[in-house]
C-alpha cells in the first residue's frame, strides 16, 4: 500500500494530479488514507467512487486518488430512463484530466491492486475485458499491476498489457501467441 502511495505521490509532485487506486473492496479506503498519510501525502483527497451517485465525479473530486471496486467497472444504473454505468463515470472523470479533452491524453496513474481480480480477461470476463480496455483507451497513463498472486496459469497473465511481452515491436505480436509458446503449443510470432 506505502509503495502505491509513493507512486501516486511521485506523479503528484509531477503534476498529475488524478489517480485511480483499483482494489476488491471499499473498506480498504481507509487502508489507502493511511498510506497516503504515512508517505507525508495527507494533502491528496481521495473518495471513494462507490461512495458517490452517478454523475459527475468532479463536482466531488477535482483531483485526488478514486478508489474503484473492481465490481465497480461493471456497475451500471438506470437514471431518469437512461442506462448509465460507472465505467462511463471513470472515463469522463478521466477524459477531464486530459488536455483537449481527450481520453488518450489522461497521463495520470491506473493502479490495479490485487491486480488477479482481472485475470479473466483472456476469456472475456467482463472485469477482466474493463481492465484491458482502460489500458487502451489510455496509452499514457502510468499504469502499475500490484498482486501476490498476479496470474496462477499463463492466460491469467492476458490483462498485464504494460509489461510489454506482446504487442506491437516485441516478438510477440499478441498475447495468444506468447500464451501458445509458454503452454508448449509452439505457436508462431
Amino acid at each position: 500500500g506505502r509503495e502505491l502511495a509513493a507512486i501516486i505521490w511521485e506523479n503528484w509532485l509531477q503534476g498529475r494530479r488524478r489517480a485511480v487506486w483499483f482494489t476488491c473492496n471499499t473498506d480498504l479506503l481507509q487502508d489507502a488514507r493511511r498510506d497516503l498519510d504515512d508517505i507525508g501525502a495527507r494533502h491528496i483527497k481521495i473518495e471513494s467512487l462507490t461512495a458517490l451517485s452517478y454523475g459527475a465525479i468532479s463536482k466531488h473530486l477535482k483531483e485526488g486518488v478514486l478508489l474503484v471496486t473492481y465490481s465497480c467497472l461493471v456497475a451500471k444504473s438506470v437514471q431518469g430512463g437512461q442506462r448509465v454505468t460507472r465505467m462511463q463515470q471513470l472515463e469522463e472523470w478521466l477524459r477531464g484530466a486530459s488536455s483537449g479533452g481527450s481520453g488518450s491524453g489522461f497521463d495520470g496513474v491506473l493502479a490495479f491492486d490485487e491486480a488477479h481480480k482481472a485475470k479473466g480477461a483472456a476469456n472475456s470476463q467482463p472485469v477482466g475485458t474493463a481492465v484491458v480496455s482502460l489500458q487502451h483507451k489510455h496509452p499514457l497513463a502510468r499504469v502499475v499491476y500490484l498482486s501476490a498472486t498476479g496470474a496462477t496459469a499463463v492466460q491469467d497473465m492476458s490483462y498485464m498489457e504494460r509489461l510489454g511481452l506482446w504487442g506491437s515491436g516485441t516478438y510477440f505480436k499478441a498475447f495468444d501467441s506468447i500464451s501458445a509458446v509458454l503452454n508448449g503449443g509452439g505457436g508462431t510470432a
